[in-house]
């Protein structure tokens, strides 16, 4: 046997031992409790437990420590825009802008998800985290398309005085980075730093997005200070090789298009899951093993199908019972099952549909 081949064969055997894993996992979970008649009210009732606190701590944790933090922030950044004239800094503090507004969104929406209406929305309000994601995205990459917009136009303003050769400074910006400004921006990196920690602590879709976020952040105001620095240097002479002034539009083109670039992925994942996209085959294999050692009653699985729902999962089982079962049965097991499957963390909503055989899945639903 070459190298290759074991190498193949060592992966194949760390698949198959991730796989048994999960199985037994589930197994102990939801199969075994089955066979008494028994839901499962431990470990998920557990894990739904404390996803709710956690949802509760966001909601209340987002107005009185980070949007605050925030609020100082984008204040103290604006305030160093406008006092050193510096682009990179301007683009940061925009980015910081944008952040402010993401956080009372996300702060929002945690509020109105709480806030349940079985009458006006029967199904939740949980699309309402994606949602704000997705225009928050577009707003942020139409703010950075209009920063390169004014970067690109102050970097050929340079470029036009230097190829001219004047002899005065009249048509540059008189970058000023102080000791206030640098203080800002440092403090606000150490800041960022943290929160970005925490909210990675919490691994819900929007907390996530708000953890990249401030790493962006942190990357951004590093950037800014860097190339503003760098810039106000060379206006004020301490670096001999004036042309060094062109620096800070680029740092603002460099800023934007990072934002850009981090953004994109986000609106783009967000609006795959709003338009139903398929489950992982892996989650669609467990669903399928827990569904078929349900009940021993259950003698085939018809069908399996689970999609986006917006950050979490559709679920649709179809099962195949015996022809001469008493309704109370089939009822009983169609009832369990289905609270079964939802839950489970990933899942929003489940059906169960109960068929004595398989039929054609054309004939089931109608095609759109």
């Amino acid at each position: 046997m070459d190298l290759s081949s074991g190498d193949r064969l060592f992966q194949k055997y760390r698949l198959q031992q991730r796989r048994r894993h999960t199985v037994d996992d589930i197994n102990l979970r939801y199969v075994l409790p089955s066979f008494t008649n028994s839901i499962p009210d431990t470990n998920t009732k557990t894990d739904i437990n404390n996803k709710d606190i956690k949802i509760f701590s966001i909601a209340q944790i987002e107005p009185n420590g980070i949007t605050k933090t925030d609020t100082v922030q984008v204040l103290a950044k604006i305030f160093s825009a406008v006092f050193s004239k510096s682009l990179s800094i301007a683009s940061s503090a925009i980015d910081s802008t944008i952040d402010l507004m993401l956080n009372f969104a996300i702060w929002w929406a945690a509020r109105a998800i709480q806030k349940r209406n079985p009458y006006a929305y029967p199904q939740g309000r949980t699309r309402l985290e994606p949602i704000i994601i997705i225009i928050l995205s577009v707003v942020m990459c139409l703010a950075s398309v209009q920063v390169i917009y004014e970067s690109v136009h102050a970097l050929v303003t340079d470029i036009k005085y230097f190829t001219k050769k004047n002899s005065t400074d009249e048509h540059l910006t008189n970058i000023d980075i102080s000791a206030a400004p640098i203080t800002i921006m440092c403090i606000t990196i150490v800041v960022k730093i943290i929160l970005s920690a925490f909210c990675y602590q919490i691994a819900t879709p929007t907390m996530v997005a708000l953890a990249q976020d401030h790493r962006n952040d942190v990357v951004s105001t590093v950037v800014a200070l860097v190339f503003g620095l760098i810039a106000s240097k060379a206006m004020n002479g301490s670096i001999k090789e004036k042309k060094f002034v062109m620096i800070d539009p680029i740092g603002a083109i460099i800023i934007s298009l990072y934002i850009i670039v981090c953004w994109m992925p986000q609106a783009r994942l967000h609006i795959r899951n709003l338009t139903g996209y398929t489950a992982h085959p892996k989650f669609l294999q467990q669903i399928t093993w827990l569904a078929f050692n349900h009940s021993p009653l259950i003698t085939k699985i018809d069908a399996v199908r689970a999609y986006h729902f917006g950050n979490h999962y559709l679920v649709e089982v179809d099962i195949i019972l015996p022809k001469n079962m008493f309704v109370k049965d089939a009822v009983e097991i169609e009832t369990t099952l289905q609270k079964k499957i939802e839950n489970l963390r990933e899942v929003e909503r489940a059906f169960v549909q109960l068929h004595y055989s398989i039929e054609n899945p054309e004939q089931k639903h109608k095609i759109v």
